[in-house]
């Protein structure tokens, strides 16, 4: 095998000579390094000689990278991103927060686990409802680690290149492969779905095949993170491929707690209610309620009344809801009604409160008399 520096003094000589010989050499060397599963090599050339987009093969300084295909060209496949996140930034539960930790601990630490004929552990699945902060998870990690993130809109990705999607697959990997990088798959089902299923094309099943292969031969440098709203949906071979599957789930009372408390920053509030209310949102709910009502007391230049305009915004967002709640989800409803009636009967009448809530004025008024 020739040496790296053979190699790369050989591409320093063809600068010299036709351009297009000297791209061809070039790509021919990156795909035979790559095909062999030398991906610092293939890095390593990549940097030396930055081959034209003409060639489909860009530096990593590039963003977003584009794969031309037969039936749209130059479409993107995926976007580079940087983060500046970090994991004081979010609210976890402490498995999924050790969790994190670990991830973030081994990859910096992979080449003293290599020395040991250990591996770092780099495969993630995130899976839960919308909103629980699967994506923020990968970008959490992006940035502790500093490294560039990935990402890649699987849904997209189908809709647009069917008859293609196994060839651009294997384009992102190997790109991915040849940078320390997070590949964030968002929307993993869209592309991992049951073999089985009946109703799914022949290709969409062959492009898991497609996929399974490449996750094998992912580098170890590149951390690899898929996320899922739909993991009942995913073949089962998918799983063993990962070396953790964390359940980003709707938070604790404590948790929410912590959330409202992070995001309200320094407002002077008893979150405590907040936190029983916004029982059952998800944490980018609960943000949402927050910034829409921050916005609205800081243009109203009513400071005070944020307090009262949580609470009621919270309200409304749980509203058609109020007949399937029950026990003590029912109970934080009933009192959040009755704390707004008390601190402002003039604003807060009957009527307002129906309005509000969904409820009846004569059954908010029975509620608050009982």
């Amino acid at each position: 095998m020739i040496s790296t520096e053979i190699i790369i003094n050989l591409i320093n000589s063809f600068k010299k000579n036709d351009r297009q010989e000297i791209d061809n050499v070039i790509k021919s060397l990156i795909e035979t390094a790559e095909k062999r599963k030398q991906y610092k090599l293939a890095k390593k050339l990549r940097e030396t000689y930055a081959l034209t987009s003409e060639n489909h093969f860009l530096p990593s300084s590039h963003t977003p990278s584009k794969f031309s295909n037969s039936h749209e060209q130059d479409s993107k496949l995926f976007e580079i991103r940087r983060s500046k996140i970090r994991i004081g930034d979010i609210i976890l539960s402490d498995t999924n927060k050790e969790t994190l930790q670990e991830i973030i601990n081994n990859y910096k630490k992979r080449d003293l686990l290599r020395k040991h004929g250990l591996s770092n552990d780099s495969r993630l699945i995130l899976h839960g409802p919308p909103g629980t902060g699967k994506t923020l998870f990968a970008y959490v990690i992006a940035g502790e680690l500093g490294v560039p993130i990935y990402h890649v809109y699987l849904d997209s990705l189908i809709s647009s290149y069917l008859g293609e999607t196994g060839r651009n697959l294997k384009e992102i990997f190997r790109e991915a492969s040849t940078n320390d990088c997070i590949l964030l798959l968002d929307e993993f089902d869209a592309i991992a779905k049951h073999r089985d299923d009946s109703q799914e094309l022949g290709e969409l099943k062959r492009v898991v095949t497609v996929l399974l292969q490449n996750i094998d031969d992912l580098s170890p440098d590149t951390i690899l993170i898929a996320a899922t709203n739909h993991d009942h949906l995913l073949d089962s071979a998918v799983w063993r491929r990962f070396d953790y599957a964390l359940k980003m789930d709707v938070l604790s009372t404590p948790l929410r707690k912590s959330l409202i408390q992070m995001n309200l920053n320094k407002n002077n509030i008893d979150v405590s209610i907040l936190a029983e209310l916004s029982e059952g949102l998800s944490g980018a709910i609960i943000k949402q309620i927050i910034n829409k009502s921050l916005r609205k007391s800081l243009l109203d230049k009513n400071a005070s009344a944020l307090e009262k305009i949580l609470i009621e915004n919270f309200l409304i967002e749980t509203a058609g809801k109020n007949d399937k709640l029950k026990g003590g989800q029912r109970k934080n409803f009933i009192k959040a009604i009755k704390y707004l009636r008390k601190s402002d009967q003039s604003k807060y009448t009957f009527e307002k409160l129906e309005k509000i809530t969904g409820i009846s004025s004569s059954t908010i008024h029975n509620i608050i008399n009982k």
